[in-house]
């Protein structure tokens, strides 16, 4: 009896706890109908109450209006509050990109359950997907290329918040329940529309490979889905476990990613490991797939220590040396941001002994004083201390050039910036942004860096200039 097996569906799934306000998104079709009449059975032995919401797509002209006006018509016969919601015409529209219709369709579906799910205080939202609509969405999913996480299906508890209580009963069985309940219900047109791949796979591939192949596939693909969602339950747990032993936490962006623990990783937590990163960048909807995973990791396995993989919606991943950094700029725009990391930072400025130095371009102030010996302190790697009376010529900060050199502390030859930098490993995009102390003869300070052998204190000098970046 199919009253039963939803009962042990959502027994099984632990969906439905007594106390629960559960909202029944009722589209007026067939399956919607049956959920609602079985969920109005159990609403008394499992102590839960019952909202019904529908949403109006507006796509279908009069049709639409007819299903808003079935849905209300029901919930007053059976005096049941409704709640709806109307999607507007322009957020479905079509827009550049990959979106399809459906999924538009689907996300501003998802953001009206939620605003009706606030104002309601629903603890569960019931959707009317049957075992058909998951061998269908198997078999989409993997038309489309999926992994793991997609050839599990539809989850018959998402997020806490969706249930799926006929998810484990085919569509046979609810077409049979509305025939014996006397129940009516009204026919999406579109459903019969095979532009859309849900309906060609529906209509034409699934009873093609069923006569021709496996006349079980529905509950094959099914019974797949139910074995990978274990599996993949698994690794999941494994790739948490991965991301506590390297720190991850996911609270602030950018995300630092060292690349060494990940390269020990079997390649499937490889992938895991960075998927998770890039679904902590994302915005909700925008999903991650294989073309951009593997971006990153050709970013991690290369011999070219910088780099960068623009990865959509704004989010960059740059190699830095021995690390991946995940970025997600304010202007959306890749190719903006990407840019704006090549662009040099240039700026000027003569210095004052003894005076502040303002340096806006990089919103630093460079403080320059006289102290006396008993006030060295080499600790503070933004300070340095400098025999003024070697220097030559007045003190300028500014941004590095091309051919700059500094004679390194303990050292008798030269050095290129350029060298210096790539010894520190200091990211190629940053180093535009990192000022130098020179005077007219060369650079004689890169702060945090490198002192210049010319101008150290010793037991012999007599005028001691303190700098500091702040």
């Amino acid at each position: 009896m199919i009253l039963s097996k939803v009962k042990r569906t959502i027994e099984n799934h632990g969906m439905i706890v007594p106390g629960d306000r559960v909202g029944v998104a009722l589209s007026g079709g067939a399956d919607s109908v049956v959920l609602l009449s079985l969920l109005l059975d159990l609403a008394l032995p499992l102590e839960f109450s019952v909202v019904i919401i529908h949403v109006n797509h507006g796509l279908r002209g009069a049709e639409s209006e007819r299903d808003a006006a079935f849905v209300e018509e029901l919930g007053r016969k059976l005096s049941i509050p409704v709640e709806t919601g109307r999607i507007p015409p322009a957020a479905v529209a079509a827009k550049k990109g990959r979106a399809s219709l459906e999924d538009r369709a689907r996300t501003e579906r998802y953001r009206i359950f939620e605003e009706i799910r606030k104002k309601r205080q629903l603890s569960k939202i019931a959707l009317g997907h049957t075992l058909d609509d998951q061998a269908e969405t198997i078999l989409m999913k993997f038309l489309r290329g999926a992994g793991l996480a997609g050839l599990r299906g539809m989850l018959p508890v998402r997020g806490g918040l969706y249930i799926r209580p006929l998810l484990e009963t085919s569509r046979e069985e609810v077409l049979a329940c509305l025939r014996i309940r006397g129940l009516s219900c009204v026919a999406d047109s579109s459903n019969s529309d095979e532009q859309f791949l849900r309906n060609r796979i529906r209509l034409t591939l699934l009873p093609e490979l069923e006569v021709s192949c496996n006349p079980n596939l529905r509950d094959t693909l099914v019974r797949m889905a139910v074995i990978i969602r274990d599996e993949e339950d698994f690794l999941d747990a494994r790739a948490e476990e991965c991301l506590v032993s390297l720190g991850l936490r996911f609270v602030e962006a950018p995300l630092d990613v060292k690349i060494a623990p990940l390269r020990g990783l079997h390649r499937a937590l490889q992938r895991r490991l960075v998927r998770k990163c890039l679904e902590s960048m994302s915005a909700a909807g925008h999903e991650r797939g294989f073309d951009h995973v593997e971006a990153v990791l050709s970013l991690m396995e290369g011999v070219n220590p910088s780099g960068m993989a623009a990865l959509g919606d704004g989010l960059i991943a740059r190699r830095e040396y021995d690390r991946i950094i995940f970025e997600k700029p304010d202007s959306g725009k890749p190719g903006v941001r990407m840019e704006a990391l090549r662009q040099k930072v240039i700026f000027s400025r003569r210095v004052n002994i003894p005076g502040l130095t303002p340096i806006n371009e990089i919103s630093s102030v460079l403080s320059i004083n006289i102290v006396k010996a008993e006030d060295v302190d080499f600790s503070g790697p933004g300070t340095a201390f400098m025999d003024a009376d070697a220097f030559d010529g007045p003190l300028t900060v500014r941004s590095t050039r091309p051919g700059d050199r500094i004679q390194p502390l303990g050292m008798d030859g030269h050095k290129k910036l350029k060298s210096l930098f790539i010894d520190e490993k200091v990211p190629r995009n940053l180093r535009s942004g990192i000022p130098v102390l020179s005077d007219s003869r060369s650079v004689i300070w890169v702060p945090g860096i490198c002192l210049s052998e010319r101008v150290k204190v010793l037991t012999r000098t007599r005028r001691i200039v303190r700098a500091e970046l702040v």
